[in-house]
């Protein structure tokens, strides 16, 4: 991540204005262009900005990918965004409504732009921690010009990316539930930028809604999408009735407030939080999905905040990080969260896992494993390799204890070919030797003293492979 952070601060940034993203494509080469394109070509061409927690980068990977909310990733992969909210020099606000062709949440209305800024562009997208730590970052504001361009067809020569006001950053996710169903695969995990731009008095954009982006726009001011939203206007809610989560999020939490201080909020860093990454759960409608994912970021908001204000930088920084990795964790066993109470997880070789909470009647509905189950326990069907060796007390010994140490590993390692199960069931009890000895001591490397049969004297026969391993 540091040499990362170092090549992202050394990189060139000489785009600011549309003639000099337009020299950087012709010099460079242009390497995003949406000619041509579907969205579902999109979703496997887009490099998405992949993070942490803590809105560090540590990768990139495709829309397709970022998006799948399935067992093994609940909640998708965390990713980069931005969100533009446009206003004209009277204040009012553009909003578009997504196309019904859109992948994800087709058909909402939602704020003016919102998409990703990508790894590979000609005018480089991706922000360091220091220069969004400073508020003046530029790459998610590249990136904006970009896709209003494609989105709404606003030449770049019309907008100016020094002029957008960077705000806050949201972290949310939310399952795509009302389009797919309970069982969607697809979804948003977003830590989102907050970008505010607004016109001045007499400038005026050319929009031209590209037809697979954009249902249609709408200027409102900041009554009439507080009635649309909250269904006090019975004839807005009917034309506008389907809201993006993350939009209704900003509007709720945010935009409201900019919004009735505009003028302070465009020429002050009243408003502005370079530090804060606010994290939110949608609401209930937005959960589920195929992974089952469940609610988990306002309670880490809440424990983030008092490590932060307790401790300070690095406390919050680890329970942050800790807390993805939890998750993680319970993602790849396809569990979306732990359900309340003890018994939902036990603790494991490798931390805690969670536990099937399948009732004894319903594992006994299910014949064939009941079965399969009673026949291994009572007549020993699999192949034990080790014990044609057992004569040799040593082996026993290892043979035995595999056993203890775990079955399901067992089962299979003495199944293996004559040749290969003894040296792997060797090695198998070294490493879970090793394992607890680390455990034992509180994670931390062993010592010289631990780990003295590697650095002594003594070394196995020549061509002895079981001493060997």
């Amino acid at each position: 991540q540091v040499v990362l952070a170092q090549a992202i601060s050394q990189r060139p940034r000489a785009c600011g204005s549309a003639a000099a993203m337009q020299s950087a494509q012709a010099e460079e080469g242009a390497v995003w262009k949406a000619e041509g394109m579907s969205q579902d070509d999109f979703m496997l061409k887009d490099e998405c900005i992949v993070v942490n927690y803590m809105d560090e980068v540590i990768g990139h990977d495709n829309k397709y990918n970022c998006h799948k909310f399935v067992p093994g990733q609940p909640r998708g992969i965390l990713h980069r965004a931005f969100s533009v909210m446009l206003f004209d020099a009277e204040g009012r606000l553009l909003i578009q409504q997504r196309a019904a062709s859109k992948i994800t949440f087709p058909n909402v209305w939602t704020n003016t732009c919102c998409s990703h800024p990508l790894h590979g562009m000609s005018c480089p997208e991706v922000d360091s921690p220091q220069e969004i730590a400073k508020g003046d970052h530029m790459g998610v504001k590249y990136a904006a010009v970009r896709k209003l361009g494609h989105e709404l067809g606003i030449p770049a020569s019309e907008l100016h990316a020094s002029r957008f006001k960077f705000m806050t950053r949201v972290h949310y996710w939310a399952a795509d539930t009302g389009t797919h169903g309970s069982d969607a695969p697809w979804g948003e995990h977003e830590i989102d930028h907050l970008l505010l731009y607004r016109l001045k008095p007499g400038e005026v954009l050319n929009i031209s809604e590209h037809p697979d982006e954009v249902r249609a726009v709408r200027w409102v001011s900041r009554e009439e999408l507080r009635k649309a939203m909250d269904g006090s206007d019975s004839g807005l809610a009917a034309e506008m009735p389907l809201w993006s989560p993350w939009f209704r999020i900003i509007a709720s939490r945010f935009l409201d407030l900019w919004w009735a201080d505009l003028d302070v909020a465009f020429s002050t860093s009243k408003y502005v939080d370079t530090k804060a990454i606010h994290r939110f759960d949608t609401a209930e409608e937005h959960h589920g999905g195929a992974g089952r994912a469940g609610p988990f970021l306002s309670d880490l908001a809440g424990a983030e905040s008092t490590a932060w204000k307790e401790s300070g930088d690095a406390k919050r920084r680890k329970v942050v990080l800790d807390a993805q990795r939890d998750d993680q964790k319970l993602g790849f066993m396809n569990r979306g969260k732990i359900a309340s109470g003890a018994s939902s997880v036990k603790q494991g070789a490798y931390g805690k896992v969670p536990t099937h909470s399948t009732s004894k009647m319903d594992q006994l509905m299910r014949p064939l494993e009941v079965v399969a189950a009673l026949r291994f326990k009572f007549f020993g069907l699999l192949e034990n390799n080790l014990k044609k060796a057992c004569d040799d007390p040593d082996i026993a010994f290892c043979d035995d204890m595999l056993k203890k140490v775990s079955r399901s590993f067992a089962a299979v390692i003495q199944q293996l070919p004559d040749g290969m199960c003894l040296d792997i069931a060797i090695f198998y009890l070294v490493l879970r030797a090793v394992d607890t000895a680390s455990l034992q001591h509180g994670g931390k490397e062993l010592s010289g003293r631990h780990l003295s049969l590697a650095t002594s004297a003594w070394r196995p026969p020549p061509g002895d492979l079981r001493l060997a391993t």
